[in-house]
């Protein structure tokens, strides 16, 4: 009897397994590390990337119908970067970006045109103080002239901050100031930055603003949220020529809009990059892979509330020298002299 039962419940777990299509020993199948990971992905950024609005050729839903197969169908990490690589670069978004245990993948780029001479510079200035790698302060030989030189705002810290504003402070005598960012101004630290231009500014400005998403259809966005700039300590209100370029982006940008918000300050040079995102990093569930993303919508201040992704900041004075032109001399930075010298007649 019990020999019986015993056959009959082998029949039936045997009926049970070929019912079912698999092997009574075969594990559950895993689910796709990949997939999961771009759908992850795909959700992260379609409830928080800032700029779908200005994109209206990007169809997101397109977008994962198009690339989740192929990420789903990656036999290696580097194979399903590339093709990730592939998929966000048609956001045009230079805040887009990969980064693997190799190093950071850029999704798109748009490339600098050079418009500065650092010999000339170095030539036309005493007095030098160096800041770290952050900063040069000096005079200009000619005129006496203030000079701030950016060189790296990547490179930013407390002491090295802290030091320029000293250098700065320890000139406040001189007729005018030139500022010159076009070399090393493409991202960093805004709030250090901050106190650079801050130290020309005597009372709080609104320099910028932007706005974040919201969870609604639509890829709506929330209200604007404005930046202001403080006032410095001891504020230095002469005239100011403040030089930009090409090179100029993300925080390098906030910081040409906070002096382009000085009364006293003009900007003189080219368009700069247009790209500002403050970047949001989301790492991929299951593997050792993050991206980065835009998660804010960059405007200019008040009254215009402009969008400049992708355009970027106009100049007060227009500097359209050739790039020739920067081989032995230095077009805008004699613009910038000539301007203060006309400031002060």
């Amino acid at each position: 009897m019990i020999q019986t039962v015993t056959q009959s419940g082998c029949v039936l777990a045997i009926l049970l397994v070929l019912a079912i299509g698999v092997r009574a020993d075969e594990p559950a199948e895993k689910p796709n590390t990949y997939a999961v990971a771009f759908d992850a992905l795909w959700v992260e950024m379609d409830a928080k990337y800032s700029y779908f609005s200005l994109k209206p050729d990007v169809d997101w839903n397109q977008i994962r119908e198009t690339y989740r197969p192929r990420c789903a169908a990656a036999k290696s990490d580097a194979e399903f970067v590339e093709t990730l690589r592939e998929c966000l670069s048609s956001l045009k978004d230079m805040h887009v970006w990969i980064k693997t245990s190799s190093g950071r993948v850029s999704t798109h780029s748009v490339p600098w045109r050079r418009n500065w001479n650092s010999t000339v510079i170095a030539h036309d200035l005493t007095q030098v103080v160096e800041c770290g790698k952050f900063a040069i302060v000096g005079r200009t030989r000619t005129d006496g002239f203030g000079c701030v030189l950016i060189v790296e705002q990547s490179e930013a810290t407390e002491e090295n901050v802290k030091l320029t504003v000293k250098a700065i402070e320890r000139i406040a005598d001189a007729p005018a100031f030139i500022v010159d960012l076009r070399s090393g101004c493409s991202g960093g630290d805004e709030l250090l930055s901050r106190r650079i231009a801050s130290a020309f500014n005597e009372k709080e400005r609104v320099y910028a603003a932007n706005r974040y998403r919201v969870r609604m259809k639509g890829h709506a966005l929330g209200p604007i949220i404005s930046r202001a700039l403080p006032a410095g300590k001891h504020p230095i209100t002469r005239p100011v020529a403040c030089l930009v370029g090409h090179k100029c982006m993300s925080s390098g940008e906030a910081l040409v809009l906070m002096f382009d918000s000085l009364p006293h300050a003009t900007t003189i040079g080219v368009r700069t990059r247009g790209s500002s995102g403050k970047p949001r990093v989301f790492a991929l569930p299951g593997l050792d892979i993050k991206v980065g993303f835009s998660s804010w919508f960059a405007l200019t201040p008040p009254p215009d509330h402009k969008p400049f992704e992708g355009v970027g900041i106009e100049p007060n004075i227009e500097v359209n020298a050739p790039a020739q032109a920067y081989e032995k001399s230095d077009p805008t930075w004699q613009k910038g002299l000539a301007h203060l010298r006309e400031q002060l007649k």
